[in-house]
């Protein structure tokens, strides 16, 4: 399958909005995180982040199939949100996109993604890709966010 990236742009808002709530809704109903869930977001909060980040969408037969966005700070790119559509996972799209990623922004910063502490695929996922676990943050009683950093 072939599998691109395109800028988002604030027409996508709708299509990615739905996607994203299809993505985060395991999470959500796991963790109940009503502050940080993307699950939570709304259509400004995505029309937000495609002004403000560098807000991709993933497109395979001219369909978006999920999304990555990337926040930019002085030292560092926080990979922010990544999702595929659950059909679309296990084939590796993920995987050669955060490369995408990587070669597309600069090579002078390093790289941060924060994840949920019981969701052991993400983890698996981003030390595959040479990200490195370097601390915890609670966010509630009952989720964790490890924190990852790659160099």
């Amino acid at each position: 399958m072939d599998v691109n990236l395109k800028d988002s742009s604030l027409n996508d808002a709708e299509v990615i909005l739905k996607l994203q709530k299809q993505c985060f809704k395991d999470d959500y109903m796991f963790y109940q995180d009503d502050e940080t869930s993307p699950y939570c977001e709304n259509i400004d909060d995505i029309k937000l982040g495609i002004i403000q980040n560098h807000h991709f969408t993933i497109v395979a037969q001219n369909k978006i199939i999920g999304v990555i966005e990337v926040k930019e700070a002085r030292d560092r790119y926080h990979l922010y949100k990544l999702f595929v559509h659950e059909k679309q996972r296990g084939k590796g799209i993920g995987k050669n996109i955060v490369r995408k990623m990587f070669n597309i922004l600069s090579k002078e910063k390093y790289w941060t993604v924060y994840t949920p502490h019981k969701n052991f695929k993400n983890h698996y996922f981003y030390e595959s890709l040479g990200f490195r676990k370097y601390g915890e943050d609670r966010v509630t009683d009952d989720l964790k966010l490890f924190k990852y950093t790659k160099q």
